[in-house]
């Protein structure tokens, strides 16, 4: 019988070649690794040195994670403005501070939003919300039309309840 597909070489599993994405993130955070280090240095805060050592041990926490590095690296353009580049600086300090409370991800995720020129602040994430929530409604509305909208209230009443209980 004939072989359609073409054999793996001996000794290596198809997780050992890297997919094109993977060789975009290692060369993503390869940029962002080389500018980090002297970047910690611009970013220093003189006049108050605990911010400043938090600020180079959060420095030290981006370098040591991957899907941080590439997020940050995607934002670095060949000729930046300075609007870029306050951008950037701006972003590391904000993941640099908060890395305590940040998950990689979540660090990954912000400089993501940032980059794509998503909602941050917080005015925008609730209108982001609102239209968010309006129309998964719409969405239901559609899908069910002999829903009534006492059922869309009575359906929002219980979501109010959940989450006045994890305010709490």
């Amino acid at each position: 019988m004939e072989h359609k597909f073409r054999q793996m070489p001996k000794g290596l599993s198809p997780f050992d070649i890297p997919t094109e994405r993977t060789a975009a993130n290692r060369f993503y955070a390869d940029r962002a690794r080389e500018v980090l280090p002297k970047l910690s240095k611009i970013l220093r805060i003189d006049d108050d040195p605990v911010r400043a050592a938090r600020l180079r041990v959060g420095v030290d926490w981006i370098l040591q994670r991957t899907t941080v590095l590439s997020e940050l690296g995607r934002m670095m353009v060949e000729e930046p403005s300075e609007e870029d580049v306050a951008r950037f600086h701006s972003v590391v300090r904000y993941i640099a501070e908060r890395h305590a409370k940040m998950t990689a991800k979540g660090a990954a995720a912000y400089a993501r939003r940032v980059r794509l020129g998503e909602p941050t602040d917080r005015r925008d994430r609730l209108r982001a919300l609102h239209h968010g929530l309006n129309a998964t409604i719409n969405y239901h509305r559609r899908r069910f039309p002999e829903s009534s909208w006492e059922d869309v209230l009575k359906a929002l009443e219980h979501t109010e309840e959940q989450i006045r209980k994890k305010v709490r």
